[in-house]
């Protein structure tokens, strides 16, 4: 399995397990373009984190 697999597999396995740390190593720190919810837009790692944490604390 090459690099490229193995990250997009950990990336859905972090999702999956809600594992933070373990999807942020999977996203690039310096290039990173998320679209939130209310439709505002980041660059920030610092916001795709919260997000997330956010997002894995909500058991449903």
């Amino acid at each position: 399995m090459n690099s490229l697999d193995e990250t997009i597999l950990n990336h859905f396995d972090a999702i999956k397990n809600r594992d933070i740390d373990l999807l942020l190593e999977t996203v690039d720190k310096g290039k990173i373009s998320l679209i939130l919810p209310n439709g505002n837009y980041t660059r920030t790692t610092t916001d795709y984190k919260k997000v997330n944490v956010e997002s894995f604390s909500d058991k449903d």
